[in-house]
């Protein structure tokens, strides 16, 4: 199974094994900053090549660029942010004044960190019936591939069904200089094997394009997409990747 957040992430980061895996999770559909990115993305879904998918149609917090990166901080929903969403908070406010006089679809909620928090708990609970022990799971890097806090998230919901239920978690191994300060925290101590495996260009031709939304990474003709696309995997081992956690 791979779970992803956004539309394009199966095949941004999980492209070496979609077309093996048996289902794909998306986490996220609509995007507040982008009112048409949810019914575009709704589309391409519709074509999508993979003949099991499903999107778990939660709304984005519009977390992207909270955190700070510099000084990056995990914590129990994802990673902690800076003072970012309060000013994402006022677009927000006057956003909904707009939409009350418009009478068009209104903002989410004032705050991003509401949001993501209670996205949290929404995506753990969606999650969890779908997963069993035994089974092969793929997801987003603990420090978002090139860093966001959605992917973040997404792993660390992951991370802690597995340690309940007793999936196997392999994971993203792309890392930006963004992302660096928080991956650092969870490169191993010792050397370990990687998992690199090539992307089947005739998935990466099917793909559906023009889904991105806020935040969105390497296209599938640039970066990890390319030509490779790597897992960190380690069957049977306590902690499902070969990584320390982070402190």
């Amino acid at each position: 199974m791979i779970v992803a957040a956004h539309p394009d992430d199966e095949l941004l980061w999980f492209g070496s094994v979609l077309k093996d895996v048996e289902h794909v999770i998306l986490v996220f559909r609509r995007s507040w900053g982008d009112p048409e990115l949810g019914a575009r993305r709704r589309a391409a879904l519709d074509q999508h090549p993979h003949p099991r998918i499903t999107c778990l149609d939660i709304d984005e917090a519009g977390s992207f660029g909270c955190a700070d990166w510099k000084n990056p901080r995990p914590d129990d929903v994802g990673v902690a942010f800076s003072l970012s969403p309060d000013l994402r908070g006022a677009k927000r406010r006057s956003k909904r004044a707009i939409s009350a006089v418009t009478g068009s679809d209104p903002a989410p909620g004032f705050s991003v960190a509401a949001d993501y928090r209670r996205n949290y708990a929404l995506i753990r609970s969606r999650l969890a019936d779908e997963l069993a022990a035994g089974m092969n799971v793929f997801t987003h890097a603990p420090w978002g591939e090139y860093g966001h806090e959605d992917h973040v998230q997404v792993f660390r919901v992951l991370e802690s069904l597995r340690d309940e239920i007793g999936f196997t978690l392999g994971v993203s191994n792309y890392c930006t200089e963004r992302s660096f300060p928080l991956a650092a925290r969870y490169f191993p101590a010792s050397p370990v094997s990687y998992i690199r495996l090539p992307v089947d260009p005739t998935i990466a031709s099917r793909w559906p394009r023009s889904i991105a939304g806020p935040g969105a990474g390497p296209g599938p003709t640039t970066g990890a997409g390319s030509t490779t696309n790597a897992s960190w995997k380690r069957r049977g081992s306590a902690s499902g990747i070969p990584c320390r956690s982070a402190t």
